[in-house]
């Protein structure tokens, strides 16, 4: 059985956040053919793909936010408050696929100069 997992990025994001699990899935999906799928998403991706830029400036492709089903959404963390527009974002889609069979989780910490992350976000650490 494939598990369809979606890695979430936004500009500013931690590099290691999206590394990191990115290559487990990778060496998992080696060992066991035929197991993951991911797939690398960002807000406001218009085309095919695009390349967002990193907290370090380094850029990854990415496709657009899309429908699953997924059975696990990771957002990497980093410096969201870069585009605000893209939290909400990211918030939205990610509410809209809270259920029972989907695993959320926030990479990282989401530094907010003024208050706390977007609700979903903080719910999403659980």
């Amino acid at each position: 059985m494939i598990r369809n997992i979606a890695i979430v990025l936004h500009p500013g994001f931690q590099l290691l956040d999206t590394a990191g699990p990115t290559a487990a899935f990778e060496m998992a999906e080696r060992f066991r053919p035929g197991s993951y799928q991911l797939r690398v998403m960002a807000p406001g991706i218009c085309r095919a793909t695009a390349r967002v830029e990193s907290s370090f400036g380094l850029s990854l492709a990415a496709e657009p936010l899309r429908d699953g089903p997924f059975d696990t959404i990771l957002v990497s963390g980093g410096e969201i408050i870069r585009s605000m527009a893209a939290a909400q974002q990211i918030v939205a889609w990610a509410e809209e696929r809270d259920g029972p069979a989907h695993r959320q989780r926030l990479l990282g910490r989401f530094p907010a100069r003024r208050g706390q992350p977007p609700q979903a976000l903080r719910r999403a650490r659980a």
